[in-house]
């Protein structure tokens, strides 16, 4: 397997460290509820650290003096194992999960996809394509999740076959219950279209009511005369 230039860490071992759908929306307003989010903090402790975010089997980290455009910031690990993170969350409450995938490096094998995991659950596999590593194409990936626990682990895995997909700017945020002003708005619009509605049923209906209700004759020339002045009617006279 052939091994980039530019990576810093290249760890074998252990480190110390629903719905869902696929979109290119924007970030929820809120907390982030995910700490190191664009990787930038890191230690060597004796190996790579990036706590709060734990990793296993492999980690490919970039760094800044390495020329190569992150999604934010100026550091981004490659998941050539899992890296994941506990988060607090509140049971029940929905979550918008978000980040950055810039595609796979093109100079190592690529046969298996990123995996998106939240707690126990596999989200999403999103298949990887070979890029150029010095032009990672970052597009911003985000999916519906609900928690089920007081603490929730977010993370993303290429095992157990291994591939090298980029990924950086890691969000979690909670999606907002509608307020009471937001409830009672949607209801004043529903009403509004359900009288304009009726209101023009009505209309139509009192429309069709006067056609049919226009006064019948044999003699089409006595129904103008019902309908039109005498001048008009008989212009001989």
């Amino acid at each position: 397997m052939k091994l980039p230039l530019c990576i810093i860490a290249m760890i074998f071992g252990s480190g110390s460290l629903t719905h869902a759908q696929g979109t290119f929306s924007v970030r929820l307003p809120g907390e982030n509820l995910v700490k190191n989010s664009s990787f930038e903090h890191f230690s060597h402790t004796p190996d790579l650290n990036l706590a709060p975010w734990k990793w296993t089997g492999c980690l490919a980290y970039v760094q800044d003096y390495d020329r190569i455009p992150a999604a934010e910031g100026e550091r981004f690990p490659m998941v050539c194992g899992q890296i994941y993170q506990d988060i607090v969350t509140l049971p029940g409450q929905a979550y918008q999960l978000r980040f950055a995938f810039g595609g796979n490096d093109q100079a190592q094998q690529n046969p298996e996809p990123l995996y998106v995991l939240w707690g126990t659950q596999r989200v999403a596999a999103i298949p990887v394509r070979g890029v150029s590593l010095r032009s990672p194409e970052w597009r911003y990936l985000d999916f519906q999740v609900v928690a089920d626990q007081a603490s929730t682990r977010v993370g993303f895995s290429s095992l157990p076959q291994q591939a090298f997909p980029m990924v950086d700017d890691v969000s979690v945020v909670a999606i907002p219950e509608p307020g009471i002003f937001t409830l009672i708005g949607f209801a004043l619009i529903s009403y509004s279209f359900i009288y304009l509605a009726n209101h023009r049923v009505e209309t139509n209906r009192r429309r069709a009511f006067r056609f049919r209700s226009w006064p019948e004759s044999s003699d089409s020339y006595g129904a103008c005369v019902s309908a039109f002045p005498a001048a008009v009617a008989h212009p001989n006279r």
